[in-house]
């Protein structure tokens, strides 16, 4: 008999021929070269496109980000990595944007159709909303991919002549409303429900005039109604204000021109023991940017030196890190300065593979 060496199997071979390893690499591949290796075989489609992977891919701290840029009818996508500006092709004529949240967004089409889309996947769902059920006065798109896959969205409504909103929240894991049984008084709120932002298992609705603002728990689903929630009229909007959640935390971000120099303020939101809230100052910056920015986006945290703003300017998108001033073009839009100026709203989205 001959002494041949018997070979086993290669390490490539050891980890393409077992799903746990495979799936431990595959976790921190971007999103979009996951959707062109679904093509390799059916088990590897199989893998990518189970809720067990999808899940541990959306808690991966290697997910690259995008930013949305809309105007009346189109909307644009860039990511800062590769540079590219690129108009999204969607199914819906008429989309405006209303909102997005770690990965998905919240459009409208047509008169009442609403859709949440995943632009990384191209997967869009209609929700289906009831019209007997009350006219809409807000919605608000829930989604933290650290948490669950699925997302949850909040529909505020009133039905005449009944003088009170009621709230429910939609499941994309049932497909099914939730009534919360929770009613607001329209005739002293008078408040419209669409620029609500989601942060750590709440909703914020929050005002910049000395009136109420809201606040929805959505573990325990309670509905509040807070004045300290709202803006200090000191700290009202005099310059470009924006409103952003990162790692948990909510801030208040403002420009303003002071005696020829531009400053950029940080205001953190912090819920106190006896429930209200407080905006306490936390950075400011002195930079170059403009005090009015048309449509822009601030990138945050808990360090200085996370802190940059991106915007546009002319036909170009800028980049400013406040901790330095340091200010580059990041790419050029490809479009007319007179058309540029139209888009009017910018959203951060991770680039991931939540289904919708």
């Amino acid at each position: 008999m001959g002494g041949g060496i018997i070979k086993g199997p290669s390490a490539v071979e050891t980890v393409i021929q077992n799903d746990d390893l495979l799936m431990g690499l595959l976790v921190h591949v971007p999103a979009r070269d996951l959707l062109r290796f679904r093509t390799v075989s059916m088990r590897w489609k199989s893998l990518i496109s189970s809720p067990e992977f999808q899940f541990l891919h959306s808690r991966s701290k290697n997910l690259e980000t995008a930013l949305i840029v809309s105007g009346s009818s189109t909307i644009f996508c860039f990511n800062l990595e590769s540079k590219q500006f690129r108009p999204l092709r969607l199914e819906f004529n008429t989309t405006k944007m209303i909102q997005a949240c770690h990965g998905l967004m919240l459009l409208k089409f047509k008169k009442s159709k609403y859709v949440i889309y995943n632009p990384t996947t191209g997967q869009s769902r209609v929700l289906p909303i009831h019209k007997k059920k009350g006219c809409l006065k807000g919605l608000c798109l829930a989604y933290d991919p650290l948490k669950s896959l699925y997302y949850q969205v909040i529909a505020i409504r009133c039905k005449h002549p009944h003088p009170d909103y009621s709230i429910e929240i939609f499941q994309s894991e049932t497909g099914e409303w939730i009534d919360l049984n929770q009613k607001v008084r329209s005739t002293t709120t008078r408040f419209m429900f669409w620029h609500g932002i989601y942060s750590s298992n709440g909703v914020y609705w929050i005002n910049s005039t000395p009136r109420p603002s809201f606040y929805l728990d959505l573990i325990t689903g309670k509905f509040e109604r807070s004045a300290t929630l709202s803006i200090p009229s000191s700290r009202a909007y005099r310059g470009d204000r924006k409103m952003i959640e990162s790692n948990g935390h909510l801030y208040l971000s403002l420009t303003r021109y002071l005696k020829g120099t531009n400053y950029f303020l940080v205001y953190e939101m912090v819920k106190l023991e006896d429930g209200n809230f407080d905006w306490r100052k936390k950075y400011c910056f002195s930079c170059s940017i403009p005090a009015v920015l048309r449509w822009s986006w601030r990138f945050g945290g808990e360090s200085k030196n996370e802190w940059k703003v991106v915007y546009g300017e002319e036909n170009k998108i800028v980049q400013a890190k406040l901790s330095n001033g340091e200010v580059n073009i990041v790419c050029e839009s490809g479009m007319a300065p007179e058309t540029f100026q139209y888009l009017e709203y910018m959203y951060q989205v991770m680039e991931t593979l939540a289904p919708v």
